[in-house]
């Protein structure tokens, strides 16, 4: 049996759980540099460029096993589990709704966010409907 959920959010909450998303199946994919776009530095941080990706490669050595910063699974990679498959989808159902809500009435969308979506997960892909309040 599958069960289904019902979730409303504000389009500012929308927004915000497809960054998520992007931000986790991403970090699962290997793309650890990718903390440096959403984490919020202290105070006065200035980082030296040579040193966070000397950091990030002994990271993905040390901990994935990996020996190039580049290195990364595709979200298509066997060794990665599904969640982070499911993640994508989502992300990408949420941004092909935000893209098409933003157009203007006649406007046709161009780009990947109007492309249609491509399946990687095991489950169904999520729906998304438009309700104005």
């Amino acid at each position: 049996m599958t069960i289904n959920y019902t979730v409303s959010l504000t389009e500012k909450q929308c927004r915000v759980l497809e960054t998520a998303l992007d931000f986790y199946y991403r970090i699962g994919m290997g793309q650890i540099e990718r903390i440096l776009h959403v984490a919020v530095p202290a105070p006065g941080f200035k980082p030296q460029a040579d040193t966070v990706d000397r950091d990030i490669a002994m990271l993905k050595m040390d901990f994935l096993g990996w020996s190039h910063i580049g290195t990364a699974h595709s979200i298509g990679s066997p060794e990665l589990p599904d969640e982070y498959r499911v993640a994508c989808d989502i992300h990408d159902v949420i941004r092909q709704r935000l893209a098409v809500d933003g157009l203007n009435a006649g406007e046709k969308g161009f780009g990947v966010a109007f492309d249609p979506i491509w399946q990687r997960g095991k489950e169904p892909l999520a729906k998304i409907d438009r309700e104005n309040t």
